[in-house]
């Protein structure tokens, strides 16, 4: 896929979360496998199984989202709220781009490593007081943008900072679905035309 069309599939992901999120919905599941594509390539957000009503402030299990596309903080077992999909979508527009998943791991404990090893550990400050896992486990890595994990989204600098900045370790800096949708990178969006198949 050419930049246009991940471009208007990542586009489609953030208008279908800003609309879940705006009206109180966190999906906790985004995943590829839960975005049809339609003939006209517009994207449909599915499988609502595990989404729940955020406005309730009722205790939620931290056992959602497929483990590939799942938040630090659900990872450990903390407090969260829609920004956890945030994290689901900046994982998928990453990987729009390098047509592979960012961490293909198999358990929770391999796919904690593997974020701060990647991405960086957070500093004892960021660690959220509600961890069931002391900062101290784990071992002190530089914090990286995506681009360490992605080296061909050096080619594409403005989606850099939207990936960054929804992989964030602190969920609360991580931008809402419509702050997405303001991006540079979205500035001058034209829907691609596709050949019919």
């Amino acid at each position: 896929m050419n930049e246009s069309q991940c471009q208007w599939f990542a586009h489609q992901i953030f208008c279908g979360l800003e609309f879940l999120h705006e009206n109180g919905i966190v999906h906790r599941d985004i995943k590829p496998q839960n975005l049809l594509v339609n003939k006209d390539q517009t994207i449909k957000i599915a499988d609502f199984g595990l989404a729940r009503n955020i406005s309730l402030h009722a205790s939620f299990t931290t056992t959602v989202v497929t483990l590939w596309y799942r938040s630090p903080e659900l990872l450990l077992q903390c407090a969260y709220n829609s920004s956890v999909d945030i994290w689901a979508a900046g994982c998928i527009v990453a990987e729009l781009f390098v047509r592979q998943a960012l961490f293909p791991f198999n358990t929770e404990t391999e796919l904690l490593f593997a974020v701060f090893e990647k991405l960086g550990t957070p500093y004892p400050e960021e660690w959220p007081h509600d961890s069931v896992v002391e900062h101290s486990t784990f071992p002190k890595h530089p914090k990286r943008s995506v681009t360490s994990i992605c080296p061909v989204l050096i080619n594409f600098p403005p989606v850099i900072n939207l990936i960054d900045s929804c992989l964030s370790f602190v969920a609360s800096l991580r931008p809402t679905a419509a702050i997405c949708l303001q991006h540079p990178w979205f500035q001058n969006l034209t829907p691609p035309v596709f050949a019919n198949r």
